[in-house]
């Protein structure tokens, strides 16, 4: 079994484990540490025994399709008890690869009032073209006495 696994998002990976030595009873894997996430190990308990100890035993793992277009990183435990294994206990770093893209989203401002004398407010009003599946921060930030130019710190909005 490898340290690391990628797993397209959409999609099942099946990954196989096996015991690094011969248990002297039956042996019980659980895995955990996906609850949460997008992933779904299954099974998610696993028994070797002293006869079979050194065959792989397969798990799929499914990473759910979502919105957004980051990759997911899970660490899945495997912790092996009975036969001699006692709380041993393997990590393994699984990235569930994304294949969002982020769209050509637009942000656009509109001044209320347009026009604005010096010294005066001005209301700006900030709209995206379309949802994100997540949280966006905007920042403005006006230096006074910083004279603005054209069409470097304004012009006019498409419409």
């Amino acid at each position: 079994m490898r340290d690391k696994v990628e797993v397209p998002e959409g999609s099942d990976k099946k990954m196989d484990v096996v015991l690094s030595a011969a248990p002297s009873a039956d042996v019980t894997v659980t895995i955990s540490g996906h609850a949460g996430t997008d992933l779904t190990p299954s099974p998610t308990s696993l028994t070797f025994t002293p006869a079979n100890w050194n065959t792989d035993q397969p798990v799929m793992l499914t990473a759910v399709q979502d919105i957004d277009f980051v990759d997911d990183l899970v660490n899945l435990t495997l912790t092996a008890n009975g036969g001699g294994y006692v709380d041993l206990v393997k990590t393994v770093a699984l990235t569930i690869v994304d294949d969002d893209a982020p769209s050509d989203v637009m942000l656009r401002l509109k001044a209320s009032p347009d026009r604005v004398e010096e010294g005066n407010m001005v209301t700006l009003t900030a709209t995206l073209s379309s949802a994100l599946p997540a949280a966006v921060t905007v920042s403005l930030t006006a230096t006074p006495g910083d004279p603005p130019t054209e069409p470097n710190d304004y012009g006019p909005l498409p419409e």
